[in-house]
């Protein structure tokens, strides 16, 4: 016979659980992986956003359109402190995480969950590679999905008055300033879940909170257009995020790719999440109209997990119903408990071997970096890899080092062998197409990119994706990566 489990009666003790497992499982993923990808861009812009403060961020001095300003902000008032690379660029976003938890549980009980499921829902939570990756990476989502919780948890909280309308306001703005659109999503939640209050749908204060997107956006867009970037950012990156250039075909294949990204990252959990929905979508309007965010998050998820973090909560929530409902009650015993730790097992599996993978494949990136550190003359050309450039400066900066390199980048995979030849031999070749100081588009329009340098006599070529062999010692091969010094 299965006898029955029952939580503790304090929230603080639950809470306590919660905060000990969230630490246990992403501290050791802290420092393991080296910079991956666009963190490596950001910890460079939050670099130079610590050396010189402003609302707009810069790429090499270049003004560029990327992420909304907030998320440099916050992220370069840890940039100096005595960690190493990897810490210091993630501890924002582990710390920002931890502190979601408690408005997340609160949030769940508010939107008309027991307090079993919201404390199942926030645990299942945690055992997701949705939610650890962005929470232990230099990513704008950790700040963005605290801002989200928490002007949630501020519009669905009974005991305060009518102000609270206006704190939750306020963060919706500020979480345009990190995540741009992904802040729609609040006020349409809100709606929803005073639906059936028509004093609160005509509350002024209310009412005045629900523009606070739309305002932010307006001021965004000034922003940028007043440095030349409001088009880029809102008519090219953004299409780039909702559409697919190759049409069906290809439109087909980003659906495919974020559908299976949320199956490697959420696992067992999604799957028991249709069950519940199927099962329980018409008790929680609130509930179901968030999970269904899940399809908007397709649109822009191909092979980027955390665009699923601000609604994972709705899926947790269904997956905990399924386990834990049966019949119209509630049902926590030992077979739930076996059941719930071999799911968590099965779930975890696969990001462990996608955090394996990308080890691999990033850490040449650090190694080449490191090994260019406090050189001079140093040029990179071709794919992207910005590992190697992030390494090199942040360590520089560090030594209180500024060393002048060259960087072409080909984000595209365009450049032959033959022009790359051209270019080892010129750098400021001016045959073909090429976007010279600004990287601002290099997302978006796949051309040539040109750091602007100094230098016109170069001793270290860095190839990226390019096998050809140059004069000079080869110093360093692996992983696509090669390093040629002229002696």
């Amino acid at each position: 016979m299965n006898s029955t489990i029952s939580l503790p009666k304090k929230d603080y003790v639950l809470i306590l659980f919660l905060a000990i497992v969230y630490l246990l499982i992403r501290v050791p993923f802290l420092e393991y992986l080296p910079l991956v990808q666009d963190e490596s861009i950001y910890s460079l812009i939050i670099s130079e956003m610590a050396d010189s403060p402003g609302l707009t961020p810069t790429f090499f001095g270049e003004p560029v359109s990327w992420k909304p300003p907030l998320f440099h902000i916050v992220y370069s008032l840890f940039s100096k402190l005595p960690l190493s690379i990897e810490l210091v660029s993630r501890l924002p976003s582990l710390l920002f995480g931890l502190f979601s938890l408690v408005p997340l549980f609160y949030l769940l009980q508010n939107a008309g969950c027991s307090r079993n499921i919201a404390f199942f829902s926030t645990l299942i939570f945690l055992f997701s590679f949705v939610s650890n990756y962005p929470q232990t990476a230099l990513l704008a989502d950790s700040l963005a999905f605290l801002l989200i919780i928490t002007s949630l948890f501020f519009y669905t909280e009974k005991k305060y008055g009518n102000w609270k309308f206006l704190i939750a306001g306020i963060l919706v703005f500020a979480v345009f300033f990190v995540k741009s659109v992904l802040a729609f999503m609040i006020p349409l939640l809100a709606v929803v879940f005073y639906l059936n209050q028509k004093d609160i749908l005509k509350n002024p204060i209310f009412l005045i909170s629900l523009i606070a997107a739309p305002l932010a956006l307006v001021l965004h867009f000034m922003l940028l257009d007043s440095v030349g970037l409001a088009e880029e950012f809102y008519f090219s990156e953004m299409k780039a995020h909702l559409s697919a250039k190759g049409g069906i075909l290809e439109g087909a294949y980003q659906v495919a790719s974020s559908i299976s990204t949320l199956l490697i990252g959420a696992g067992f959990w999604l799957a028991l999440s249709f069950v519940g929905f199927w099962k329980n979508w018409r008790e929680n309007k609130f509930m179901t109209v968030w999970y269904l965010f899940t399809a908007v998050a397709i649109l822009g998820g191909q092979f980027m997990p955390w665009y699923f973090l601000p609604v994972f909560p709705a899926i947790a929530y269904f997956s905990s119903l399924t386990l834990i409902k049966h019949d119209g009650k509630e049902r926590i015993d030992t077979f739930f408990a076996i059941f719930l730790a071999l799911t968590i097992i099965a779930t975890i599996i696969p990001p462990l071997m996608w955090y394996d993978h990308l080890y691999s494949y990033k850490y040449p990136e650090k190694e080449v970096g490191l090994l260019l550190s406090g050189k001079e003359n140093v040029m990179i050309l071709g794919n992207y890899r910005p590992g190697i450039i992030a390494y090199k400066v942040l360590t520089e900066k560090r030594n209180r080092q500024t060393i002048d390199f060259g960087w072409i980048l080909d984000p595209g995979d365009e450049l032959s062998d033959e022009i790359v030849l051209e270019y080892v031999d010129d750098y400021y070749l001016d045959k073909y197409e090429v976007i010279d100081g600004s990287f601002s588009s290099m997302f978006t329009n796949h051309v040539i990119y040109r750091k602007d340098t100094d230098i016109s006599d170069f001793d270290y070529i860095v190839l990226v994706n390019h096998g050809i062999v140059l004069d000079g010692d080869l110093i360093y091969n692996n992983s696509g990566i090669s390093v040629y010094h002229n002696s």
